[in-house]
This record gives C-alpha cells, sequence and structure tokens, in this order.
C-alpha cells in the first residue's frame, strides 16, 4: 500500500461529501477524496480500478448502494467497499455485509477517528485477504509439483515392478 490512500466517496449529496472529506482531512493527510454523485459515474469509476477503498452512500437516487456494492463485486472489484446511511438499520447493516461491503457506517454517528479506523481496518482486511490469497496459489502450486514428482516415481516403481515380474516369470520358466 502506497502512502497515499485514494478514496472514492459515492452520495448524491454535495454537503455529505463535503463533511466526509473534512473529516478525513482531519486525520492526517493521508488521503485522496473524490466524489461522484451518480450511480453509473461510480460503476464506470470502480471498473477503472485507481482507487484504495470505497465509501458508498445508502441513497443514491433511484439505485441504492446495495445495489452498487452488489454490482462492484459483481465486476471483481477488490479494493474495499464500505456501506454508509443516514440512519441505522441492522437489516440494512446486514443486507451490506451479505452483498460484500466489509462496513457500515451510520453518519449520524460518525467521527473522524472512526471513519479513518474503519478506512484502515478495511484496508489491513484486503491486505491479508491478498497474502492469504497469494500463500494459498503457492501452496496449491507446491501440491501440483509435488504430485508431478510422485505421478513420475510411481511409473517408474510401476516400471521396475513390471520388470521384476518379468524376470521372475522368466526364472520360473527356465
Amino acid at each position: 500500500m502506497s502512502d497515499l490512500i485514494r478514496i472514492l466517496l459515492v452520495d448524491d449529496d454535495e454537503d455529505d461529501f463535503l463533511l466526509t472529506r473534512e473529516m478525513i482531512q482531519e486525520t492526517g493527510g493521508r488521503f485522496v477524496v473524490e466524489w461522484i454523485s451518480t450511480y453509473r459515474d461510480a460503476i464506470r469509476a470502480i471498473k477503472n480500478d485507481t482507487h484504495d477503498v470505497y465509501l458508498i452512500d445508502y441513497h443514491l437516487g433511484h439505485r441504492d448502494g446495495l445495489d452498487l456494492v452488489r454490482s462492484a463485486i459483481a465486476g471483481g472489484c477488490k479494493a474495499p467497499l464500505i456501506m454508509m446511511t443516514g440512519a441505522g438499520d441492522r437489516r440494512v447493516d446486514m443486507a451490506a455485509l451479505a452483498a460484500g461491503a466489509v462496513d457500515y457506517l451510520v453518519k449520524e454517528r460518525l467521527s473522524a477517528e472512526l471513519l479513518e479506523r474503519s478506512i484502515r481496518y478495511a484496508l489491513e482486511r484486503k491486505r491479508n485477504e491478498q497474502l492469504l490469497h497469494d500463500a494459498g496459489e503457492r501452496l496449491e502450486a507446491q501440491v501440483a509439483g509435488r504430485t508431478a514428482e510422485l505421478t513420475v516415481s510411481n511409473r517408474r516403481l510401476q516400471g521396475q515392478i513390471e520388470d521384476r515380474k518379468q524376470a521372475e516369470q522368466t526364472l520360473i520358466e527356465r
């Protein structure tokens, strides 16, 4: 992860963007925050894969943040998606996590510290997932290599067994 964390805030309310950006800037300046206000523009931006984390508002005009999270995940988004909403709702919270969001934040309870921690934890979780995935791939490659070695050894042993059987048969026939 680079020193600069690129955040895309998807929210149809510019005032919420300004408040969230200000909150993020209070945390120390390691963040660059961009804003998109529509679902369609968000889908395009997420496909471009130029951000480290996405903050997605639940209400996005005619579409909602859950649709955006689902579409982003289905489109192969690997960056963390954090759902934000004006009022907490446990059903939406659970649906956001089920859709693939890594966190669910209620704006009225949000602080700079909480937002920064959520972003940091989300990025660390994704980094750990990537490390685990990479380790799994290395292990699979090692298993495949070892399996190939064992297959060659088994064929060689089968050949030796066949040779011995033929030698025994030859001795018996004499």
